[in-house]
């Protein structure tokens, strides 16, 4: 191989290893095999596949068709995720002559069948290079460019095949003579296809029944995006707030070897209001650390930046920017209180002109099957009024949409909280509010769990925040879900519960629908108590949400005891722990109770506290067993029966043999300091007891002792 060309292949595999995001084979240098089969692939009919060293000299992959049957079954393939739009194909490869029939023959497919369903097909018969066109067989190349090999004498022509393009638009075809590293055939602009109406591919084939020939196969590829193009990271979804209303760009390009002040770059916008581009060295729209100039104010803005390498290769990323004004944007849209008991079937929305709710979005009690569901008026947890969900009611909220911002434009930030008391046997989803019908987003329990989620409905999939705390314990807990354009968070009683980090912004839907208790579709409805439901344009802070929290008649409080303290006790050395928990409530004014038990009454005798109720306190265990150990709180109101508490499981165990020794370095030997006379055992080590080994340490010690020439002795 000449120099330089070996220096560019080198550059080529590097940039190759970097670009695995996009690579959607698995397994493409057949370095992993399980049953006489490459991990990852499959095969069909009587073809033998067999691991081979000829083509690159540690593991290919040899196919054998063994007659010229032109039987679908016969195939070597792989199925991936769908391609629709750039693609790169390479694959090494070696062939013997075929008696008849095709020498190679691949394919592209669309199915994920083992049946051959190709929708590009491409073989090299006798001398000729050809793609099916769907109804005949377009020849490229009928010179004889591709010699045969023979394996068995070790005779072995490599070539390598590469093709990139857009899918069902054109591509290049190139072959490279791995020899002697020539290109020795290269068209562009091809756009043959067996079948151009085929939206993706998804399975690479090479079809065995056309020719009883053997050919070799290693370091095959498939690329959804240009493997050695440079790849571009535009950064986190960014919230600006007035008057700031510039930022400087800071992309990371990775994938190439170009010298950052070589790169050429170019920022364009892709919508949203006017922008400008700074004018100073290093932050115009042709540096990467380009400074924009959001002079369109207020609104929602996405740019786009074109990174292109030495080797012309280009990257590219997209950015989604907000600019808002606070004053305008962070408003509280919906506040559903259900204090309307007089007026029936009406749940106002009660506005709140100083949090910027104006305009009314009112809901309306409705059954949405069985007439006698509809959601009834009970004492409230905030204020006089609460409702009660049957499990086929809801509260149907009339959206407006005139106010900007309103609840179908939520996407960048959003709050949906309000107090739930689900009934304790409530199984499925259970919702508290959410806009569905279309699915956009929803506050509700779990399907198959005690616990709360969030859920939001982004522009290319679904975010889901689960929770762990028990919302079925027949207490009122306030639920909270935030999001702030990066990181979605569940709260519980004002607790952060769960989190997700997240580039997804939620998905614009206007059919979607709010409502509170239950979906329109008729599905996930709640049953149990709801109150004070609210629904915010932007996400509240920790401090705003604990002070919804505090509005209500009672918070419970969490305990959550150390996992950090030790579970696992040598009676004999040691047999006290010291206990701690973390109690958090957000009332301040409650005064707590705690108190440490044991679950089990018959071990209670072997269990005593320091102080049975201080929070941090001791443990002492005179017998070995598994002890549960409980801490219960109660604020007066909720937890009185003991059932709000953690638990610990603590092992005390009596020593074995082991536990007792200790390492001398001084005499290089383990002691026994419960049984000096114990200084041996058949491990070389003492064993408690005085035995034979004991004996036979004492014995060799003496000769050590008494040789006048020896080193002396430890004993």
């Amino acid at each position: 191989m000449k120099k330089g060309t070996w220096w560019m292949v080198m550059v080529l595999l590097a940039l190759l290893s970097q670009a695995q995001a996009a690579l959607v084979i698995t397994n493409g240098d057949f370095e992993l095999w399980t049953s006489g089969v490459p991990d990852g692939w499959s095969k069909g009919g009587p073809v033998t596949l067999a691991e081979s060293n000829l083509l690159n000299g540690t593991s290919s992959v040899r196919l054998t068709s063994v007659s010229n049957n032109q039987s679908s079954t016969y195939f070597f393939r792989q199925g991936f995720t769908p391609i629709s739009a750039y693609f790169y194909v390479t694959f090494d490869f070696a062939f013997e002559d075929a008696p008849t029939g095709r020498d190679i023959n691949f394919n592209l497919q669309n199915n994920t069948s083992t049946a051959t369903s190709s929708v590009f097909n491409l073989r090299y018969e006798g001398t000729s290079i050809a793609i099916f066109n769907g109804s005949s067989w377009i020849t490229l190349d009928s010179t004889g460019l591709l010699a045969a090999s023979n394996f068995d004498s070790g005779i072995i022509n490599p070539y390598r095949m590469i093709i990139e393009g857009t899918w069902r638009g054109t591509y290049s075809l190139k072959i490279i003579d791995l020899k002697t590293d020539a290109v020795i055939f290269d068209k562009s602009d091809l756009s043959h296809y067996q079948s151009a109406a085929a939206a993706s591919f998804n399975a690479i084939n090479f079809d065995l029944s056309r020719g009883a020939n053997r050919i070799l196969v290693d370091n095959l590829a498939v690329y959804s995006s240009n493997p050695f193009a440079p790849v571009v990271e535009t950064g986190a979804n960014t919230t600006l707030i007035l008057p700031q209303n510039s930022l400087v760009m800071q992309p990371v390009v990775t994938n190439t070897d170009t010298p950052a002040a070589n790169l050429i770059v170019q920022w364009t916008q892709i919508s949203g209001p006017a922008v400008s581009f700074g004018t100073e060295a290093g932050e115009t729209e042709h540096d990467l650390n380009a400074r924009v100039n959001f002079v369109g104010g207020r609104g929602e803005y996405v740019l786009k930046v074109s990174v292109t390498d030495a080797y012309n290769y280009t990257g590219e990323d997209t950015m989604n920017i907000r600019v808002k004004d606070s004053a305008v944007d962070d408003v509280l849209l919906g506040w559903w209180g259900f204090e309307d008991m007089p007026q029936a079937t009406l749940a106002a929305d009660m506005l709140d002109a100083a949090a910027g709710n104006t305009a009314a979005d009112n809901g309306y009690l409705a059954a949405l099957a069985d007439p006698n569901t509809i959601p009834g008026w009970v004492a409230g947890w905030v204020g006089n009024g609460a409702l009660e969900f049957l499990g086929n009611g809801i509260v149907d909220v009339n959206e407006v949409t005139a106010q900007d911002p309103n609840v179908q434009g939520l996407r960048w930030e959003m709050t949906a909280a309000g107090w739930v008391k689900a009934d304790m046997l409530s199984g499925g989803y259970r919702t508290l509010i959410g806009r569905t019908a279309p699915f956009n987003w929803i506050l509700r329990k779990t399907e198959n769990a005690n616990t709360a989620e969030f859920v939001l409905q982004g522009d290319t999939g679904q975010v889901w925040v689960t929770g762990k705390t028990n919302i079925l314990d027949g207490y009122w807990h306030h639920l909270a879900g935030t999001f702030d354009g990066q990181r979605a968070v569940l709260y519980v009683d004002g607790i952060e519960d769960a989190a997700v980090e997240t580039q997804e912004l939620i998905h614009y839907s206007a059919a979607s629908k709010l409502s509170i208790g239950g979906r329109r579709d008729a599905s996930h409805s709640l049953d149990g108590l709801a109150d004070d439901v609210r629904l915010y344009s932007y996400a509240l802070t920790p401090g705003a949400l604990a002070g919804l929290v505090q509005q209500g008649i009672n918070a419970i409080p969490r305990v959550t005891i150390d996992p950090d303290i030790p579970t696992e006790l040598i009676k004999q050395f040691n047999n006290t722990v010291t206990l701690d928990a973390d109690i958090e409530d957000l009332n301040a004014e409650d005064t707590l109770t705690a108190v440490w038990t044991v679950t089990n009454p018959e071990q209670a005798d072997f269990v005593s506290f320091g102080n049975p109720n201080a929070v941090q306190t001791t443990a002492t265990f005179s017998q070995e067993g598994v002890y549960t150990l409980r801490l219960a709180v109660h604020d007066g109101l909720a937890g009185l029966e003991g059932d709000i508490y953690d638990e610990i499981a603590i092992t005390v165990n009596e020593p074995v043999c082991g536990d007792l020794l200790i390492y001398n370095e001084v005499v290089g030997r383990y002691l026994n300091p419960m049984m000096t006379s114990d200084i041996g055992g058949p491990a070389g080590k003492p064993d408690c007891y005085v035995n034979i080994y004991d004996l036979s340490v004492l014995a060799a010690e003496w000769l050590q002792c008494n040789d006048p020439e020896g080193e002396g002795c430890s004993l």
